[in-house]
């Protein structure tokens, strides 16, 4: 139902106090024929602007409709024409790399019925991975993706440097592929290299593929048995096994100044089928919730940190995160478990103890 206009509404009070003034002037009720003039004249300025403004009406109501069918037709037919499918990460990569030699990393986005395709694809690259296709390492778990949606794909490692150093592309429906490449220096021979693959969607991080990868004295011809193989039977087998990590249990740290952006972020992760630990939402009425929190910390594949001004000072995420990086993950001092993301430039400063952290910029706000 439209609501009337406020304009309309103030100049019939408007002219009705007009109205109600002259009558009640006795000066002017003197003056008979200024009086009904007048009345006359406020009469039908009042008429008029009652079949002015249902008529404005009327009109703008049969605008509306007419705008509201095609767009409600328009949105049925883009949902029908581009629906969620089940994306699954794929990272392939040679289990050794040869010192001062380029090598080649590439990881795929794709459906699981795309596989025959990538097998197809990575055969381009064969003379570039040594004669064989290396084994990928892909996630059990899909994420249902539409259409158009922005896929970010960074891969870290504190020894090597990739070019390019992240990629985004938009998800294709069927399958995508981001290409990078390394080169070890002589000076990491015998080391194994701890490489991580981040996977971005919207911005935030869903997922992780970590890749060890040996450094080893150049040589003639690759491994063989590290090659990925040519049937398309084997190779589904394979990708099943060799999993890696998407995150399911996800605990949010944040100030409660900045529940409107998280809760965004809450929701959508719950739409993908992801555990989210949010104390609004978690914690049982009379729990101790000191304790509920430490037992989320423990139980949780990575805990998502919105860091903001409000974060920055609140006492309560700095206990989280220091309880995290003493308790749940002291070996790596949370590098593979505290995912920092902030929304607001320039950043506000983080403490010392998370300087080692990458910070993301998500334009979430």
């Amino acid at each position: 139902m439209q609501k009337p206009n406020q304009k309309i509404l103030l100049f019939y009070a408007f002219f009705a106090l007009v109205i109600i003034l002259l009558w009640s002037n006795p000066v002017l009720a003197q003056e008979q024929a200024v009086f009904k003039s007048a009345t006359k004249i406020a009469a039908w300025v009042l008429v008029t602007l009652g079949i002015a403004g249902a008529a404005g009406c009327a009109v703008k109501r049969l605008s509306d409709q007419r705008k509201e069918e095609p767009l409600e037709k328009g949105t049925g037919e883009l949902r029908k024409n581009n629906p969620l499918k089940e994306a699954y990460f794929s990272a392939f990569y040679p289990s050794e790399a040869q010192a001062n030699v380029r090598s080649t990393f590439h990881v795929y986005a794709h459906t699981r019925d795309a596989l025959t395709e990538i097998n197809h694809d990575m055969g381009r690259f064969k003379d570039e991975c040594g004669g064989g296709i290396p084994a990928p390492k892909t996630a059990e778990q899909s994420v249902p993706l539409q259409q158009g949606i922005p896929i970010t794909v960074v891969p870290q490692c504190d020894e090597i440097i990739f070019e390019p150093t992240s990629l985004s592309k938009t998800w294709d429906d069927n399958w995508v592929r981001f290409d990078f490449d390394f080169k070890p220096t002589e000076n990491l021979l015998g080391k194994t290299l701890e490489v991580q693959v981040l996977i971005y969607i919207r911005g935030i991080e869903n997922a992780r593929i970590d890749c060890p990868i040996q450094v080893v004295a150049p040589q003639n011809h690759p491994t063989p048995d590290e090659r990925q193989p040519d049937n398309s039977f084997a190779l589904a087998k394979q990708l099943s096994s060799q999993t890696t990590t998407l995150y399911q249990k996800i605990f949010v740290s944040y100030s409660r100044s900045d529940t409107e952006v998280v809760e965004i972020y809450r929701l959508n992760q719950l739409a993908r089928g992801d555990d989210v630990f949010m104390d609004t939402h978690s914690l049982r009425t009379g729990e101790e919730w000191r304790a509920a929190l430490a037992e989320a910390i423990d139980k949780a594949d990575i805990i998502q940190l919105f860091w903001s001004a409000n974060s920055a000072e609140s006492t309560e995420v700095r206990e989280e995160w220091e309880y995290a990086l003493k308790y749940r993950d002291p070996k790596k001092e949370g590098q593979s478990f505290i995912r920092p993301v902030y929304w607001t430039k320039p950043m506000p400063a983080c403490p010392r103890e998370l300087e080692h952290l990458h910070f993301n910029y998500v334009p979430l706000g």
